[in-house]
């Protein structure tokens, strides 16, 4: 039988991805902390790109811009602090901080003892794919909560899936009804 990861260690009544709390911009930014062993901070500003710049802004208005120190962020603007952790051997991959009153700086953790490796396709040889569940973890920074497992499946489920890379349909309507429908992009 084949190991089970959680995508998130985030805690939250499974729903139908409504949000308790919604992230009050669609413009956040990313500081990343800290690297894995074998990718750079660049590397994972990479996935983060792909991940909210490009699967989550195909569905909504969406942009995050990466900032090189949390003193390059504003009084007003909303950061996702992006830190490398211990998460164990469980079957936890990351987590992330909901959105919540108050809180500008919402932290995220990338457990350190998982084989990333990026891929489009199915994920191979006991490594996982760091887009998608930096997608996940991003539709809960946005404010999304899990969905229930189950047809039809959705990226916001808290088990990952090797055929959902990006926010499915019933995520996209929702992301759009928050944040806006997408902008398209100048060539």
């Amino acid at each position: 039988q084949k190991a089970q990861f959680n995508v998130c260690g985030c805690v939250e009544q499974l729903g139908d991805g409504s949000p308790a709390l919604k992230l009050p911009t669609n413009r956040p930014l990313v500081f990343i902390q800290d690297a894995l062993e074998g990718y750079s901070r660049d590397d994972i500003w990479s996935w983060f790109d792909e991940a909210y710049n490009r699967r989550w802004a195909s569905v909504c208005n969406w942009q995050a811009r990466r900032i090189m120190s949390l003193n390059d962020a504003g009084s007003n603007d909303y950061v996702n602090l992006v830190t490398v952790a211990d998460l164990g051997t469980g079957g936890v991959l990351a987590d992330q901080m909901l959105p919540y009153s108050g809180g500008k700086v919402l932290k995220m953790r990338i457990n350190n003892r998982i084989k990333w490796k990026p891929t489009d396709g199915p994920m191979q040889g006991g490594t996982i794919d760091p887009v998608r569940v930096i997608c996940h973890e991003g539709g809960h920074f946005m404010g999304h909560s899990h969905f229930p497992t189950g047809a039809p499946p959705e990226l916001m489920e808290p088990v990952v899936s090797n055929a959902i890379i990006s926010p499915q349909p019933t995520e996209a309507r929702v992301a759009a009804g928050w944040f806006g429908e997408p902008v398209p992009v100048s060539p």
